[in-house]
């Protein structure tokens, strides 16, 4: 008799095993959902602020940035930093990153290596947590290592805080010192064909880049990213970036 109550009891604990592992399953599945309009419309208005990062060429985790491209990424979107208090610059980043930037000097990118020219573009004052232009710094372009991108959604979604958006990408040739949108650029798939000059797309003004890239003709030859946003407080702050 002891016997089988044993095996009811077993019976029972493995019955029930399997019901919870399926409802947590269930509850799993539920929270997965396609992202709505607003946060579509959010998260690609985040990815066209990240344009910075798509020069770094490569996959990467957030948290294995460097610091200076973090500064980098806010002096590209920003523009000028001249009399900015880091407290400015860590709130910026605050708004798309979980990273905790440090301050130091914020190099030219673009020509820092131009001999006779220092290669501090803005110079931090400890003083008066100010970022100041570095007058030692020679004036030049604005080219270097910039081109236009446009991004094309594919597919996003979200489970819990976490949330995924699929895009592809056209990218412009590198950017002369003075750039118009009324030039004709070829557009490639990647950033490194476009410093290779390699595998053009098409050829395009800036305002028919978009009639292009959503037309459907290029599918097959795009390049698929992928972002990681995590929610926090209602800012959706970058994880991870991965070209597919």
């Amino acid at each position: 008799m002891k016997k089988i109550w044993l095996i009811m009891f077993l019976g029972i604990v493995i019955l029930l095993g399997g019901c919870a592992k399926q409802n947590e399953e269930t509850k799993k599945e539920v929270k997965e959902r396609e992202l709505e309009i607003l946060e579509k419309e959010a998260l690609l208005k985040n990815i066209d602020d990240l344009e910075y990062f798509d020069y770094l060429g490569e996959s990467f985790r957030v948290a294995d940035l460097n610091n200076q491209d973090v500064l980098q990424f806010v002096y590209e979107l920003v523009g000028d930093l001249d009399n900015k208090k880091f407290s400015e610059l860590e709130s910026i980043v605050g708004k798309y990153l979980n990273y905790s930037i440090e301050p130091e000097n914020i190099i030219c990118k673009t020509h820092y290596n131009i001999s006779n020219s220092s290669e501090d573009l803005y110079l931090y004052d400890s003083n008066t947590d100010t970022y100041l232009s570095n007058s030692s710094h020679l004036g030049h372009g604005s080219g270097g290592f910039r081109t236009y991108v446009f991004n094309k959604f594919i597919s996003g979604k979200t489970n819990g805080d976490v949330y995924e958006v699929v895009v592809s990408k056209v990218f412009s040739s590198i950017l002369g010192d003075v750039a118009s949108e009324n030039d004709v650029y070829d557009y490639y798939s990647s950033y490194k064909d476009a410093v290779s000059g390699i595998n053009s797309l098409f050829s395009s003004k800036y305002d028919n880049v978009l009639n292009l890239l959503n037309s459907g003709d290029y599918d097959n030859k795009l390049v698929k990213y992928k972002y990681t946003f995590k929610l926090k407080d209602g800012i959706y702050l970058l994880t991870n970036y991965e070209i597919m």
